[in-house]
């Protein structure tokens, strides 16, 4: 087994802590106008917020290294620190991209219930169906909301636990290593370039956000053939604003899904991965708080 190696470059140092500070700048931003203006404490502004802690676990936990905060490991030895930054850092992706799955469900509801004709087809009543169903639909928000919560957390706590602590054979970690996301040979003190010929214990992180990003494409493709559709639909005057609101909800669908093109690469370059959320991120909850005040 070959040494760990924790020792990155300066240029690695300079890039993840700078990117990951304006991460880290971005959600708390967002955490302070929550709490300052109760105008902002809406459903959808929580689901932002939510996200917003996510992505400041990753980016908290991505600059342990170039911080100074993991020392020099040895080959069957793992601090508590190390262990900390890996089981934080996976539960904080899994998590961010789970919330952007709910937020793409939360989209589909507002463009459904606002633009639903009443006289429905047959297969516009099945598409009805298939949206209440995937969107666990609740009479009440605050149910959804709940919903949102416990799948996000349980599962991201679910799928942390069994890669950091269950190989893909189903024995124990015998030797102490955390087979979980980031190949690298920087920060990622759990790692070692043994690692490399264990592509598969990664499988886990890959199918997840896969399916996660496959989903949010969909969702992106539905609602753009929804909004065109309604372009071709007499609407009263006052429609037309609310056809507005919802373009400009697409596009910022649209950029935030963006960021997470390079999801199903995070198991093999982390560092990276950082670098492209972190950037991207940030820019995405610098246009909600935009178009949020605008609106008020």
């Amino acid at each position: 087994m070959s040494e760990i190696q924790t020792q990155p470059s300066d240029l690695v140092d300079i890039t993840a802590t700078v990117l990951a500070g304006l991460s880290l700048i971005g959600a708390f931003f967002i955490f302070m106008s929550y709490v300052v203006h109760p105008r902002l404490r809406t459903f959808s502004f929580r689901i932002f917020l939510w996200m917003a802690i996510f992505d400041a676990m990753v980016a908290l936990m991505s600059i342990f290294g170039p911080l100074g905060l993991l020392k020099e490991q040895g080959k069957n030895h793992l601090s508590w620190k190390c262990r900390m930054q890996a089981v934080v850092l996976n539960f904080g992706m899994f998590g961010s991209h789970l919330w952007n799955l709910c937020f793409g469900f939360h989209l589909i509801r507002l463009v459904n219930k606002l633009f639903i004709q009443k006289k429905k087809k047959k297969k516009e009543k099945c598409k009805l169906c298939l949206y209440i169903t995937i969107s666990l639909y609740y009479k009440k928000r605050q149910g959804s909301f709940v919903l949102y919560t416990l799948f996000t957390i349980l599962t991201s706590g679910v799928l942390t636990m069994l890669m950091s602590i269950i190989n893909i054979d189903g024995n124990a970690l015998q030797d102490k290593k955390m087979y979980l996301a980031g190949v690298n040979t920087d920060f990622w003190c759990w790692i070692d370039n043994s690692a490399l010929l264990d592509n598969h214990k990664y499988q886990m992180v890959f199918i997840t956000f896969l399916i996660a990003n496959c989903t949010l494409l969909l969702i992106y493709i539905c609602m753009r053939r929804q909004l065109k559709h309604l372009q071709s639909v007499p609407l009263p005057l006052n429609h037309h604003y609310l056809l507005h609101n919802r373009r400009v909800f697409l596009r910022t669908i649209a950029g935030g899904y963006s960021a997470y093109l390079a999801a199903p690469f995070v198991a093999y370059a982390p560092a990276n991965f950082n670098w492209l959320c972190t950037r991207f991120s940030f820019v995405f909850h610098l246009f909600i708080i935009c178009y949020t005040y605008n609106k008020l």
